[in-house]
């Protein structure tokens, strides 16, 4: 059985205090927890600039893949 967790971040109010907190806590945290699963075969960290309708309401889309 295979799993995909797909995560949608929307626009903070803040930007700059989340994007230090997604790099230095949020993708450690992810990395320790896939190390624990034993099986995370990828994680793709992405972030969005826009969408094909024009402006996104999400920052930044995470995926991980098990």
């Amino acid at each position: 059985m295979s799993v995909k967790l797909v995560v949608l971040y929307p626009y903070p109010k803040d930007q700059a205090a989340f994007e230090k907190a997604y790099t230095t806590e949020h993708i450690p945290l992810v990395a320790k927890i896939a190390r624990k699963l034993g099986r995370c075969t990828k994680a793709v960290y992405t972030r969005v600039l826009m969408s094909p309708e024009g402006a996104s309401p999400f920052c930044r889309i995470a995926v991980v893949c098990q």
